[in-house]
């Protein structure tokens, strides 16, 4: 579903390439999904979540991945 939504879209902004209205209306999307508003909450019930989480399940998830969703909570941590 994934891969057919990306072709898609891929496709679409071959089609609309330099059309400044496109353009114009998907930069605004991105800016509002990379908002503050649009951030703040997932990233919060993230942070809340996680510690409990990776306590829950630190012996089912390899060393490896443990260390990477370590740094990925700091990272959260700090943004929040």
């Amino acid at each position: 579903m994934m891969k057919n939504l990306m072709e898609e879209f891929t496709g679409f902004m071959k089609t609309n390439k330099g059309n400044p209205e496109v353009k114009n209306d998907i930069e605004d999307m991105m800016k509002k999904m990379i908002s503050k508003d649009a951030l703040y909450g997932p990233m919060k019930a993230m942070k809340d979540a996680f510690p409990k989480y990776l306590e829950e399940n630190q012996e089912k998830i390899s060393q490896e991945d443990l260390e990477r969703y370590n740094n990925q909570f700091d990272q959260v941590e700090a943004l929040v």
